[in-house]
C-alpha cells in the first residue's frame, strides 16, 4: 500500500510538471543565491530568493512556505526541486514551471550572534582585577570554560555585566555574568575563578646533604606563581640545617629545614662562676658543672666551697646563676 501511494505521488508530480511545461502563461523567474539569512523562524520563498515576472504570480510565490529554522545558528539546505514541488502544490501556481537562475541549492541560516565562552572569561577577569584589590594576586584562572552563547537576531548592542556572588575561604570568586541585548537582559552565565599569587620560594642549586647548612652557595631565592598564598612568616632558609638529603632543584618546604642546635658553651665538669646579682651587691662563687649547657638552659652545678648541688641557668657570657 505504501509503495502504491509513493508511485501515485510521483505520477501526479510528473503530470503537473508536464502540464507546467505546456503552460506558456507562467511568467516567473526565480534567482537563488548560494546563501541567505532570515530573521524569524519561518522560511518563505520571498525571503530567500529574488522573484521576477507576473505580479500576481510573484505575490503568490513569495508566500510559499519552505519550512522552519527553530534554533539559532541552525542551517537548512533547499534545492530547486523542493521549491518546484512547493510551487506545484500551491493554488494558482500548480501548473507553473518557473525559470531558475543562480545556485542549484541554497543554504539558509537564521540570523544570530555568537558570544564565545572566552569572551565571558575576559569580561570576568577585567572585573575581578578592578574590584578585588590584592597586590599578591597576579591573575584569575577560570575553573572551566563556559559554552558559547547564541543570541537570536542581530542586536546592535550586546553587553556582558559581571557581578560578584561570593568568595570562599580559599579565595575562589564566584560570579554571575548577565548578558544584555539592546538594553534587555537575555541570558546569564555562572563562572568560578581561582586566584594565582606571586610568592617567593627557595630552591637548591646543588645536592645538599643532611645536616648541611643552607647558604647562598647551595640555594637560590626565586619569584614564582602559586595557587596558594605565601605561608605566614615565611623567611629565607639561609642558615638553617637540612633535615634530609636533597637533590639539586628541590623546592624547600618547612619540613626540609630546621634551626641549628645552639652551640654548647659549658661542658660537663667545667669550672664555672656562680653569680648572684641584686640591687645592692653581686656575689660570686666557684662551681663545677655536672651537666653541659647552652645559654638559657638550666643545669646542675656543684658549689666547690659547700659541695652543695644547685640548679642554675646558663647566661650568655658563660656564667651561671641559681634558679630560686
Amino acid at each position: 500500500m505504501k509503495y502504491r501511494l509513493i508511485g501515485f505521488a510521483i505520477t501526479l508530480l510528473l503530470i503537473q510538471i508536464a502540464a507546467a511545461e505546456e503552460n506558456p502563461g507562467c511568467n516567473l523567474t526565480i534567482n537563488l543565491p548560494a546563501e541567505a539569512m532570515i530573521e524569524d523562524e519561518n522560511i518563505e520563498l520571498g525571503k530567500i530568493a529574488e522573484i521576477k515576472g507576473d505580479e500576481k504570480l510573484s505575490a503568490l510565490a513569495e508566500k510559499i512556505g519552505l519550512g522552519k529554522i527553530t534554533l539559532p545558528g541552525q542551517t537548512l539546505t533547499i534545492d530547486r526541486t523542493m521549491i518546484l514541488i512547493r510551487l506545484m502544490c500551491t493554488d494558482g501556481l500548480d501548473h507553473c514551471k518557473p525559470e531558475f537562475t543562480g545556485a542549484e541549492q541554497i543554504r539558509i541560516h537564521k540570523a544570530a550572534r555568537t558570544i564565545k565562552g572566552e569572551s565571558f572569561i575576559e569580561s570576568a577577569q577585567v572585573f575581578l582585577k578592578k574590584s578585588i584589590k590584592d597586590d599578591s594576586i597576579v591573575k584569575w584562572e577560570p575553573t572551566r570554560t563556559p559554552a558559547d552563547l547564541i543570541l537570536t537576531g542581530e542586536p546592535k548592542r550586546v553587553e556582558l555585566v559581571p557581578h560578584l556572588v561570593s568568595r570562599n575561604a580559599t579565595g575562589q570568586a564566584n560570579l554571575e555574568i548577565s548578558v544584555t541585548a539592546d538594553g534587555a537582559m537575555v541570558a546569564s552565565r555562572q563562572l568560578s575563578f581561582r586566584p594565582s599569587f606571586n610568592i617567593r620560594q627557595a630552591v637548591t642549586t646543588k645536592d645538599v646533604t643532611k645536616g648541611d647548612a643552607f647558604t647562598a652557595d647551595n640555594i637560590k631565592i626565586e619569584n614564582t606563581i602559586s595557587n596558594e598564598t605565601q605561608p605566614a612568616g615565611w623567611t629565607e632558609p639561609t642558615g638553617l640545617i637540612a633535615t634530609r638529603d636533597l637533590p639539586a632543584g628541590t623546592i624547600l618546604n618547612p619540613g626540609m629545614a630546621k634551626t641549628p642546635a645552639p652551640k654548647i658553651v659549658i661542658e660537663r665538669n667545667q669550672t664555672v662562676i656562680i653569680r648572684i646579682d641584686n640591687a645592692e651587691l653581686t656575689v660570686t662563687a666557684m662551681g663545677k658543672a655536672i651537666q653541659p649547657g647552652s645559654p638559657g638552659d638550666c643545669i646542675k652545678v656543684r658549689n666547690i666551697d659547700s659541695q652543695r648541688i644547685i640548679t642554675t641557668k646558663v647566661n650568655e657570657d658563660g656564667t651561671v646563676e641559681p634558679v630560686l
